[in-house]
């Protein structure tokens, strides 16, 4: 990112010129703290959590601190010596308290290469999930391969409760629906619902089936190659990788039990084809190796809102990943 985008985030989050949506700012925040952010950035963000409602400053806050954990993280070095400062690191800082949580933890590891899974989820004051975002990232020799991003928003849900909104702000229109970007590359959103009519409509003719928002196979890598032996001969290698992605999400509303179930599966599977054959007028040799492997992630929220606070359940499933 230029040093020209970075100044247009700033000015979001920071709110100089306008004031701006929750999620922008968190988005703004985002930009800043994973492209090299200077110490300015990560010092003014942690000193506006001060100011910020309890939701949005404990999220700001975990992503922070998840950074110090996390050794490829670009802004790990910089967070680190901020928080020597003991005017920024203290208790009146930190002490906020809420529900929003962000974490990233490794799914696999090997000498050359770390693939994360991460997850981010923002509450709004009333309890409801505002936002989820499921990330999948691989790490090798110092760079970062984005694979897959899936979130998750609802908003306006706390009308339905008569619950009041944010003195400042205006009332959201009742939403909900999903987007996926895969390698950087952001598809077309999917939207569940939009405004209580269509709610209603969905909730008596929905079939209860996943809507797929990406399901697809891609070519990573596709080599060929003759190389020259002392001898004389020539040996072709061949080499193919692919990658399947089929990332699906359900929602449903119960108006009458009042409660809200959503399910984001995740399902990916990786091939990769090595051939090398050496061809001679007296012989004829081959070798050939495959190596497939297959991993799923499976996110289900179920919150019930007839009582008050809402009660929610959050579970995060792996399944074993088969490697052959």
């Amino acid at each position: 990112f230029s040093q020209q985008v970075k100044r247009a985030m700033r000015r979001i989050f920071h709110e100089t010129r306008r004031s701006y949506e929750k999620t922008c700012r968190l988005a703004a925040a985002d930009v800043l703290l994973d492209n090299e952010p200077l110490p300015m950035d990560v010092v003014n963000i942690l000193l506006a959590t001060k100011e910020l409602e309890a939701e949005m400053a404990t999220l700001l806050q975990m992503k922070v601190q998840n950074s110090l954990r996390a050794e490829h993280h670009p802004a790990r070095r910089i967070v680190k010596d901020i928080m020597r400062d003991p005017r920024i690191n203290n208790y009146n800082s930190f002490s906020k308290v809420g529900m929003s949580s962000a974490f990233t933890g490794p799914l696999a590891v090997t000498q050359d290469l770390l693939s994360t899974f991460g997850l981010e989820l923002l509450f709004v004051e009333g309890g409801f999930l505002r936002k989820s975002v499921s990330d999948f990232s691989l790490f090798s020799h110092g760079h970062r391969l984005h694979v897959a991003e899936v979130t998750l928003e609802a908003q306006g849900m706390e009308s339905m409760l008569g619950e009041n909104t944010p003195e400042g702000e205006e009332e959201p229109e009742l939403m909900a629906g999903m987007s996926a970007a895969f390698f950087n590359v952001h598809l077309r959103p999917v939207v569940f619902f939009k405004g209580y009519a269509d709610l209603m409509a969905k909730v008596l003719l929905s079939s209860g089936e996943p809507t797929s928002v990406v399901r697809g196979n891609l070519l990573l890598m596709d080599h060929y190659q003759v190389l020259p032996l002392q001898s004389g001969l020539q040996v072709v290698v061949k080499l193919q990788g692919g990658l399947g992605l089929d990332i699906s999400a359900n929602m449903n509303v119960n108006i009458w039990e009042q409660d809200l179930n959503t399910s984001v599966n995740t399902r990916a599977s990786l091939a990769i084809d090595f051939q090398a054959e050496l061809d001679a007028p007296f012989f004829h040799a081959t070798m050939r190796s495959q190596t497939e492997a297959e991993t799923s992630m499976h996110f289900d929220t179920a919150l019930r809102f007839s009582e008050s606070p809402v009660l929610m359940c959050l579970q995060l499933r792996e399944d074993q990943v088969p490697y052959r």
